[in-house]
Formats: C-alpha cells, sequence, structure tokens
C-alpha cells in the first residue's frame, strides 16, 4: 500500500493479557513502519515508525481479532484504524517522520585475478564518488578502499572482520555501484548477497553474459560513459525507486 505516496507499509499487531488480578482487558497494540521514496527531486528515503495503543477491549467481547482498516484521504502523517470488536473502535494517530540520506555503496575490483599481493589501479572510485555526488548531493557514498588503502597488508581476522562488515553494509545500502572491469570475486560476493536482500544493484563491467553479473544486477552498462549518461537521464533513479527496499 502507498503511505503516502511510493514505498513500502508494514503494520504489525500484538495483543497483551491484563495481568492475574487485573481488571480482565485485552490491549491492542499497532506498530507501523513505513519506507518512502521521493526521486529525482529530492532524492533521499523518508521512514517512519509508530506505536500507539488503539484499542482496548473488555473480557467477553466478540471479534476483538479482526483485521485492521485502513482508510484513505486523510492529512498527511496521520492514518485512521479502526478495529471490529464488540464496537468499532477508531483512532487516529500522527505518525512521526525523519529523513535520512541515500546510502550508496561503492563496490569493486580491488584485487581481482593478482597472483600476488598487488591491488588494481583504484582511480575510477574517484571518478565515479565524483560522478554520484554530483547527481545525488545529499547522499552517502561509502567507498569501502578509502578507508582501507592498506587492506592487502592485513590479517587474516582483519581482513575478514572488514569484508564482512562490508558485505554487510551492502545488504542495507539504498544502492550498490559495482565496477568490475574483470572478474572480482570480492565484488561478486557484495553483490549477490545486495540482491538476495532486495537492493539495486547496478554494474559497470563489459562481462555482460556473465551469470552472476546478469543475475545480480538490476541494470548493467558497458562503461563509465554508458553508466553516466543512464545516470543523467534518470533511467538509475527510475530502478532504485522501483526496488522499493523495505
Amino acid at each position: 500500500p502507498e503511505f503516502p505516496g511510493s514505498g513500502v507499509r508494514v503494520c504489525a499487531e500484538s495483543i497483551l493479557i491484563a495481568p492475574a488480578g487485573q481488571p480482565a482487558a485485552r490491549s491492542i497494540f499497532t506498530t507501523v513502519s513505513a519506507t518512502c521514496f521521493s526521486f529525482p527531486e529530492t532524492p533521499e528515503i523518508e521512514s517512519s515508525s509508530s506505536t500507539r495503543l488503539v484499542a482496548a477491549v473488555r473480557s467477553g467481547s466478540k471479534g476483538t481479532s479482526a483485521a485492521v482498516a485502513c482508510e484513505r484521504g486523510l492529512p498527511a502523517g496521520s492514518e485512521r484504524l479502526a478495529f471490529d470488536g464488540a464496537a468499532q473502535t477508531r483512532v487516529t494517530f500522527e505518525v512521526e517522520r525523519e529523513r535520512r540520506a541515500m546510502k550508496i555503496f561503492l563496490a569493486g575490483i580491488m584485487q581481482g585475478s593478482h597472483f600476488g599481493t598487488l591491488v588494481h589501479d583504484q582511480q575510477y572510485r574517484q571518478s565515479l564518488r565524483t560522478i554520484l555526488e554530483a547527481h545525488w548531493p545529499q547522499a552517502e557514498v561509502y567507498d569501502p578502499f578509502a578507508g582501507h588503502a592498506n587492506s592487502i597488508s592485513y590479517s587474516r581476522n582483519r581482513a575478514r572482520e572488514v569484508f564482512l562488515e562490508h558485505v554487510d553494509m551492502c545488504r542495507r545500502a539504498d544502492l550498490v555501484i559495482a565496477f568490475i572491469p574483470e572478474a572480482s570475486l570480492g565484488t561478486a560476493i557484495e553483490i549477490w548477497e545486495a540482491w538476495q536482500h532486495g537492493r539495486t544493484v547496478v554494474t559497470i563491467s563489459p562481462m555482460v553474459h556473465n551469470w552472476v553479473v546478469l543475475l545480480a544486477s538490476a541494470k548493467v552498462y558497458r562503461d563509465q560513459e554508458e553508466f553516466q549518461a543512464a545516470l543523467h537521464s534518470g533511467q538509475i533513479d527510475s530502478l532504485v525507486k522501483k526496488s522499493k527496499p523495505d
């Protein structure tokens, strides 16, 4: 359901039973959470969450487990819920909102297929970051290499810690941009996990027939020029909006 505009909404109902010795009553709480998108005018992710006591039903009443009915046409920021009980109970509550910046993870080749302790040229990261920040000025672009330029010398335990942290970030990012000019095991895992968790993955790679690239990516562009043209056309904005991650 739209809430309000495009997005995802979840309603969860819980029933609390009065403790022994207290007047018999059941209180029904409803938690409403939502993620809304506002592209391309305001490239932010908007999330909201609210928990309210919406009905208190005395013991002996019938129909207390009926579904919630949501009425539309109310002012923005409010939602009216109705429960079918012995008598219908209606309540309107304000939804508290908070805005957060769009989160972009900049994945891409580092070691690639090198046999030694070598890292590929990483200049592409600054180039892509500049393009992304120009298009989405308020977005948070995370470059995993920026804070780990010496990662090639990390211990096994430290490498595992950093890599798992980055994979988890890909699972939660609004958009993962992957630069893969050739095979990259780490990037393959990152985009796969992002795709498995419903995130939008856009890949820049000439490997347009590679199964992992094809399956995990919402779109594949052969080079940075093709990617930049798609970004300016609004095509990537549409991909992010369409995915609607939770």
